[in-house]
């Protein structure tokens, strides 16, 4: 057995003991794993380094993730999701933490909501501090750490990124809702090729994203593993869309992008027309599995991780595929749907969050942690969102948390 892989395993069975076992010594133990094997080596040195370890490692929690990731469907949920989609009354029926059909209900006493991290594996470390994580899990605090997706390109510390989060969902899986975001993706084709799902702009380096630069590692260092790329995509598509959360007797969601492609005008398959944007949803289930595509020829799930938030009505690109929603629009989706509000990433938020549409809707963007991060202009931050519906910014630099 790989050293890495043993000594994660390891690792495990501390976790296991957590409670009988000293304040501090989870948290040191898992430190120095991650912090030991990555403090010499940044992205361009894995191309001289043995990487047999890192790939055993990278595989069993990829497959760890995947079982938990499959542990949280349940029936009972796939059921109520098609159903209706009053999501405050799915909230009061399903437990927490059950899902299906890529989405997940949270009830809990305190959300963490993680916007964009982009192979920022600072950043993620800040996230976890600014939570006080590893204070209130050792304590059994009852909190959730919900991630908005985006985990990888735009940065230059990819697998260690990912290690980290997927080793942080292995050891404590319900403190961490994983969801998806428009960069965690991609398929190779048959020729060998990745197609990503997006465009990489001409300017951009293209090494500072994920396939093209898992491709490139496999091709200059055959220790590593060249299947890990595929074992990476097949778990992003595992990933769900959304996270509905139950806090201060309302009804919130989290989703990477934002709403679907507004609907009406579009005829129904009764030969009716819609009279509200999102008439032709008749369940929540209809949000992630719909079978037909939109007015634009996109899946509806697709829309999640695309849109934005309009700050001009005139500007919607409704053709497009990153395409814009009103106020309107998401005046009536919170309507239709029983929602206080919705936090949502793929944006980027310069002071870390941005208000919309009167401060129901928030985008959250965690980059930017350090000078040489590819977003050292922004102020990363995360909201924690209280049980009884407060919001509060949290900065990811040393600066005072604001209330909203």
């Amino acid at each position: 057995m790989e050293r890495r892989l043993a000594e994660f395993l390891e690792l495990e069975a501390l976790a296991a003991r957590q409670g009988t076992i000293p304040p501090g010594r989870l948290q040191f133990t898992f430190e120095a794993f991650l912090d030991g094997y990555w403090a010499d080596r940044s992205n361009p040195d894995l191309v001289d380094a043995d990487l047999a370890g890192l790939s055993a490692l990278h595989h069993y929690l990829i497959g760890q993730v995947a079982m938990r990731l499959a542990a949280e469907e349940s029936a009972e949920a796939a059921a109520a999701f098609q159903t209706g989609r009053a999501v405050p009354s799915l909230l009061a029926d399903l437990p927490h933490g059950a899902g299906a059909l890529g989405m997940r209900c949270l009830k809990s006493t305190r959300y963490f909501i993680v916007g964009d991290l982009h192979a920022d594996d600072d950043a993620l470390q800040l996230v976890l501090q600014v939570s006080d994580f590893w204070e209130r899990q050792a304590k059994s605090e009852d909190f959730v750490i919900v991630c908005l997706g985006d985990y990888v390109d735009c940065g230059h510390q990819h697998l260690k990124t990912l290690e980290r989060l997927l080793a942080l969902k292995t050891l404590f899986p319900t403190r961490f809702c994983l969801l998806r975001g428009n960069h965690d993706g991609g398929r190779i084709l048959a020729d060998g090729s990745v197609q990503p799902p997006y465009r990489i702009p001409a300017t951009d380096d293209p090494l500072d994203y994920f396939p093209p630069y898992m491709q490139a590692l496999a091709a200059g260092n055959p220790s590593l593993d060249p299947g890990l790329l595929a074992a990476w995509l097949n778990l992003f598509d595992c990933l769900p869309y959304i996270a509905w959360l139950e806090a201060g007797g309302q009804a919130w969601q989290c989703v990477h992008g934002g709403l679907p492609r507004p609907g009406r005008g579009q005829s129904l398959a009764d030969g009716g027309q819609l009279k509200t944007h999102w008439d032709h949803l008749d369940s929540l289930a209809d949000i992630t599995m719909h079978g037909q595509p939109d007015n634009a020829g996109a899946s509806i799930r697709e829309n999640l991780i695309w849109s934005d938030p309009c700050r001009d009505d005139d500007d919607l690109r409704l053709q497009s595929r990153r395409f814009g929603f009103s106020a309107a629009h998401f005046d009536s989706w919170c309507a239709a749907f029983g929602l206080a509000g919705i936090f949502r990433g793929h944006e980027v938020a310069e002071n870390g969050v941005e208000e919309h549409f009167g401060g129901r809707l928030l985008t959250v963007f965690s980059s930017g942690s350090t000078a040489d991060s590819h977003y050292s202009w922004v102020k990363p931050a995360i909201v924690e969102l209280s049980g009884d519906g407060q919001r509060r910014i949290l900065p990811l630099r040393p600066e005072a948390a604001k209330v909203l």
